[in-house]
């Protein structure tokens, strides 16, 4: 994982087991570091979550590619097509204000969005792949279901 911070998401939990042997591989310990200094109070995981040998609350420390910038998907779409697309992506993404918060890098779109998006696309005819105008890996937070007491 890398050495970069990013932004813990509020009500995901994090941990500070330092003995855990597989705390270099887990999110909720590198987000554990990410946490602003000043913060003292944060959703965390319990020590008894490791009993057994198995984190109960292990989450994988990968990243996904993220994009954002919607000027450049548009490039080779023809006139006529445009506002249609446009429209659909807008839907696609929850409206107009998501929309250009996705346009101006405050949201970034996950790979799963990039897909959906790039199916909007193909169903006008547009098969090449989509240039947004930034990428950058992040962690992916995955939110746990509600079991064993463990919402986060």
């Amino acid at each position: 994982m890398t050495k970069q911070k990013f932004s813990v998401p509020q009500r995901w939990a994090v941990c500070f087991n330092r003995q855990c042997p597989r705390k270099d591989n887990c999110l909720r310990y590198v987000a554990s570091t990410w946490l602003p200094k000043g913060v003292t109070a944060w959703a965390t995981v319990m020590p008894w979550a490791s009993e057994g040998g198995e984190c109960q609350a292990f989450c994988d420390a990968k990243t996904e590619r993220m994009a954002w910038g919607l000027e450049k998907i548009y490039a080779h779409v023809a006139q006529a097509d445009y506002r249609t697309i446009k429209v659909e992506v807008m839907g696609y993404l929850g409206g107009k204000a998501n929309y250009y918060r996705y346009h101006r890098g405050e949201k970034h779109l996950t790979e799963e969005q990039q897909a959906g998006i790039a199916g909007i696309f193909k169903r006008h005819g547009y098969s090449a792949p989509l240039p947004y105008g930034n990428y950058c890996d992040e962690p992916t937070f995955v939110f746990m279901p509600e079991e064993n007491g463990f919402p986060y």
